[in-house]
């Protein structure tokens, strides 16, 4: 009976602290100023270098043939040939002019290992991608061993917030993605002994940038 006494005297008590507290707001709150400092190189140099250090593979191309040059190379490289998955448009148009074969129906999704599609957004500050599942699809995120991401420079912006904002926009303008997901780095915790165990996603991400599109 004591311990039940005891345990009402003080839920009482943090209940008419609660009750009675004043409410201060916080003054001089700027939340419109971005929280990373301002890089001291261009976004996409910036974004590149944290790419890696994430555990990206980083591919700049100046322009769209050289981007055609780097699908052959890396395809050749890798020996994904017979192994690629891709569904987007232009993602599909860039492949049947660098002449490499690949799947786009539902199936291939889970039979192939390797995923070429593009990117909504990406995010130097923090060098994380925003993609649209609806031009992969989420069950080849998570089957794929690889996966190919293709951008432009000019998909480069600053922060979280400001991909945020311009999806917005897009979305009052009706054109919006079906899903948005983030890629922040490749997936891997460490068991109780120290052993590096696999997460879920793929093994290893490419991203292929091209400038001069």
């Amino acid at each position: 009976m004591d311990e039940i006494t005891s345990k009402e005297r003080v839920l009482r008590r943090i209940r008419d602290a609660l009750t009675h507290a004043p409410v201060q707001p916080p003054k001089g709150v700027d939340l419109e100023s971005g929280i990373y400092p301002e890089p001291d190189d261009e976004l996409a140099v910036v974004f590149a270098q944290r790419f890696i250090g994430n555990g990206g593979s980083f591919v700049y191309c100046e322009d769209i043939e050289v981007a055609m040059d780097t699908f052959r190379e890396l395809v050749r490289e890798q020996g994904w040939g017979g192994h690629i998955f891709c569904k987007d448009p232009v993602v599909e148009e860039l492949m049947r002019m660098a002449g490499i074969p690949y799947g786009n129906q539902p199936s291939d999704a889970v039979l192939k290992k390797v995923v070429f599609c593009p990117c909504r957004y990406l995010v130097a500050s923090e060098a994380s991608i925003l993609w649209d599942s609806s031009t992969m699809g989420r069950r080849a995120m998570a089957l794929a061993s690889t996966v190919v991401f293709v951008s432009s420079v000019d998909q480069v912006v600053p922060d979280f917030r400001t991909a945020v904002r311009l999806e917005k926009e897009k979305k009052e303008e009706a054109v919006s993605s079906s899903f948005l997901a983030r890629w922040t780095g490749l997936p891997g915790f460490t068991d109780i002994d120290g052993e590096p165990v696999k997460g879920i996603g793929p093994e290893r991400v490419f991203l292929v940038l091209i400038d001069n599109v």
